[in-house]
Formats: structure tokens, sequence, C-alpha cells
């Protein structure tokens, strides 16, 4: 053994994944009628799902209860050693207590557990050991078997923690697939970060109403400028619609320079023998990734958002990709 020692090293590493996959392999003959009744209680509760865990096993069962959180599940963490000292009041008629505990033996619980009785919660167990105390009061008891740690000295919870993790995932993603959790539902609890921008669609963050430059297909080139100077935000370009409001052509900034290049430009000219024609849409459901997408590929700067029948619904500037200007608008 030496730091080194590259290979050594490795095989080390290698050998505590490998140990923890032949946990989670072992996990899986542990999946029996129990986890259906589990799932069918959850599945129909009224109130929230409530996790709890001490140790190793409380970063488990927060975790755990994130991922319910993320699918729509109510559900929050309590910490065991604060059950004892008032939070057992977060405990309501209805909801459900799930415990994590290897040993089935943790003091903390076992302070609480007639209280928790009294309040004829359901306790849902997720151990290592069936015969334990918590195991015997349970009315629901999750049981993974004996599970060998990876950790060379058997202390550090290691595999144990890995296999209540995953089996802690199994129950929260079968929940959200039985109530049919959608893209919609999940991106509506991830507004933030990367995965959050991800999931958004066009109608998420195009421009609405006033936002909107429109001009009539009779408008002329200087009525066009005026109203894309006078728009809220200035999107350099201007929708040409019908009276129905459905979209005809694009009138853009470059439509402007190349006429001026031209030496074409006649501001009393019809935009309508100018614009451009058949121009590039989008949804109001695309995804904005796909909006991304479009606006490199074909190097423009606005894409209109159209419904089904072609009507003008809002707009998407490059802007709006990069700035926050105008997500006061989503809320409207």
């Amino acid at each position: 053994m030496s730091v080194t020692d590259p290979e050594w090293i490795i095989r080390s590493i290698q050998t505590v994944i490998q140990k923890e996959a032949q946990a989670l392999m072992q996990t899986l003959s542990c999946v029996d009628a129990a986890c259906v009744d589990v799932i069918r209680l959850l599945l129909h509760i009224q109130g929230k799902v409530i996790l709890s865990g001490m140790g190793k096993s409380g970063f488990i069962a927060q975790k755990i209860s994130a991922t319910m959180a993320s699918l729509g599940i109510s559900s929050f963490y309590v910490h065991p050693a604060d059950l004892a000292h008032g939070d057992l009041g977060r405990l309501q008629t209805g909801d459900v207590l799930i415990i994590l505990s290897k040993s089935g033996e943790t003091q903390e619980f076992l302070q609480v557990l007639k209280t928790i009785q009294s309040m004829q919660i359901p306790v849902v167990l997720i151990t290592h050991a069936r015969m334990s105390t918590l195991g015997r009061c349970a009315q629901y008891v999750l049981c993974l078997g004996h599970i060998e740690e990876a950790c060379e000295l058997q202390l550090a919870p290691s595999s144990s923690t890995t296999t209540m993790l995953a089996l802690g995932d199994a129950l929260a993603l079968t929940l959200a697939r039985l109530k049919q959790v959608t893209h919609t539902d999940f991106a509506r609890y991830h507004p933030g970060g990367t995965l959050g921008y991800s999931l958004m669609t066009a109608s998420d963050l195009m421009r609405r109403d006033t936002y909107v430059p429109r001009v009539p297909c009779s408008a002329t080139i200087q009525d066009t400028l005026h109203v894309m100077t006078s728009t809220q935000g200035r999107p350099g370009c201007a929708l040409i619609v019908d009276e129905q409001q459905h979209l005809c052509g694009l009138f853009t900034d470059g439509d402007l320079r190349r006429l001026i290049e031209q030496q074409s430009l006649v501001l009393s000219a019809s935009v309508y023998t100018v614009m451009t024609q058949n121009p590039r849409v989008v949804y109001a459901d695309t995804q904005i990734l796909e909006v991304q997408k479009c606006l490199r590929q074909y190097q423009i700067d606005n894409l209109p958002v159209v419904n089904a029948q072609g009507q003008v619904v809002g707009l998407i500037d490059v802007q709006d990709l990069m700035m926050d200007e105008f997500h006061d608008q989503l809320a409207t």
C-alpha cells in the first residue's frame, strides 16, 4: 500500500464500487409485497410524506424527501433528535412517517415511538434488521437484509446507505409513474438552474401583448419602423399580420439594412412587398433548447410564436435567452 502507487489506488476505488454494486444487486431480491403495500399507501395519503433518519441514514432520508418533493409529492425531512423536542407537532393525521434505521434500534426514535403510535400515523421502516425494536413496531417494514459494508473495517456506512438510497429512489419514481407526473409537472418544481432552463418552453420566455410589434399587411415601411421603435423592448423586428392575426411575414432590422444597401428604400412603400415571407416559427410548447437550436442554425434573432392556426401568440427574441429583463411578464 502506497500513496505513490496509482495502481493500488485505482484497485481500491474499484473494489469499493464493486462491493456497493453487489449490495445493490442483492437488494433486488428484497423487493416484495411490502413494497407494493407501501406504494399503495403513499399513493392515497391525504397528508405529507415525512422522512427521518439519524447520522448517515439522515442524509439519505433528506435526499429521498427532496426527490419526492421534486416530483410534486409533498414531503419534508425531520431530524429524529428534534422529534422529542417539539417537532412531533409537524406530524398530522393523514401523514406517513418513513424512518431509515440500519439497526432498527436508533434511540432517538425509540424515545418517541409510543407517542407516534398514539397519533395513529402509519410508520414505514427501511432497515437491515427486520426483528429489531422498530421492525416489530412499524406497520410496514422494508428490510434490505444483511449487507456487508464496502468499508474494509465494516464500520463506515457505505453499502448500507447506498441500498437505502436506491430503494428510496425506486419508491419515489414508481410513485411518480403511478401519479403520471409529466415533463410539465416536473418543470413546475424546477424553475432554476440548467435543469429548469432546459425544461422551459417558448411560452415561458416569449414576449406577449404590447411587447410584440405587429403591423397590418397594409402598413408602410415607415409605419412599420415606427412600431418597431416604439414597442417596449425593441426586438428589432415587426410581425406582419392579417385581420385575424395570422402571421403573413416578418420585417427585421436586417431587411431594412439590405434595402438601404440596395438603395431601394422607399418609406411609403408597402411593407408587405419587402417583408420575409414564410418566416421560421415555433409553437408555445416548443422546448427552449429547440428554440436556441433554431436561432443558431438559421442565424436569426427573432422567432414568431404561433398557434396551430398560424395566429401570432408571442415572439422570442435572442435577447430573451440571455437576459431576465422580460421575466416579469411570465406572471401576467
